[in-house]
């Protein structure tokens, strides 16, 4: 299927689904394949106006309208349709839900899962360097976090798989917040997420959880019970490691997280 065909049928969906009038233009992200997954744009409704929109974009990928997107593609497809259905769903239905900001900082890092495999190579058409499988969305997690800082050499770290790629978890979870409005300092190597959001001690979706254990790892917050947390992670496994290269929904005891970190209060 040509590029051109492929991004115009995305755009169709996400119009259809309600991203002229720019309530969940984030959507459009869960049906893009992933080498034609534009700048991000997020502009996030209520959370009901959301989850009637993404039921729709569902329900035109499942009548059909996205005739070509089919096997691992279309299975990816409607996992990141299903989860921010799930996520939206909860928010709908809560007696607090929380705002625009954080339903598009959720919604837009649910939006990519599958759409990274860090570990993993490529050889482009013209024969060069071999890239990451999803190079290009790391590519864009690393300019938005890193802002005047993402370098010439840190751009080719991030793209050529024979380099070494930075552990990019807590660049994930920032490109999220910042794709979403969150106005707050860019990331800094070796300084981590405790220099840009103030700790807080009552979690809400859109926040950054940082967990202790093997490995440091920082994570978007979906959901939090008195027992566990609900996360969407970048540079994760299906085991839940913290340098697995890719993205997924994670479970873990809520003893695992050292501290949480709000989107609301960023350091100054």
């Amino acid at each position: 299927m040509g590029d051109t065909r492929a991004a115009a049928r995305v755009f169709e969906l996400g119009n259809a689904a309600g991203g002229e009038n720019g309530l969940v233009d984030w959507a459009e992200l869960a049906l893009i394949p992933q080498a034609l997954v534009p700048p991000v744009a997020v502009q996030a409704g209520d959370a009901a106006s959301a989850l009637a929109a993404v039921r729709a974009l569902a329900q035109n990928v499942a009548t059909g309208a996205s005739t070509g997107l089919v096997g691992a593609e279309r299975a990816q497809i409607d996992e990141r349709l299903a989860r921010m259905t799930d996520f939206l769903s909860a928010q709908a239905a809560s007696a607090q839900p929380v705002n625009g900001t954080r339903l598009g900082a959720v919604c837009v890092a649910l939006s990519q899962i599958g759409q990274v495999s860090a570990k993993e190579a490529v050889t482009p058409p013209d024969g060069g360097l071999r890239t990451r499988v999803g190079a290009d969305r790391l590519d864009e997690y690393f300019s938005v976090s890193f802002g005047d800082a993402y370098t010439a050499a840190l751009k080719a770290s991030v793209r050529q798989a024979s380099l070494e790629l930075p552990s990019w978890c807590g660049i994930f979870a920032l490109w999220a917040l910042k794709s979403a409005g969150v106005a707050c300092k860019s990331w800094h190597l070796g300084s981590g997420i405790a220099a840009i959001l103030k700790p807080t001690t009552a979690p809400v979706a859109g926040d950054v959880a940082f967990l202790n254990g093997a490995g440091m790892h920082m994570c978007l917050v979906l959901e939090t019970t008195p027992d566990e947390l609900v996360s969407i992670d970048g540079n994760t496994d299906a085991d839940g490691g913290p340098t697995g290269g890719e993205i997924g929904v994670k479970r873990r005891p809520i003893s695992r997280v050292q501290a949480f970190y709000s989107q609301s209060d960023p350091v100054v």
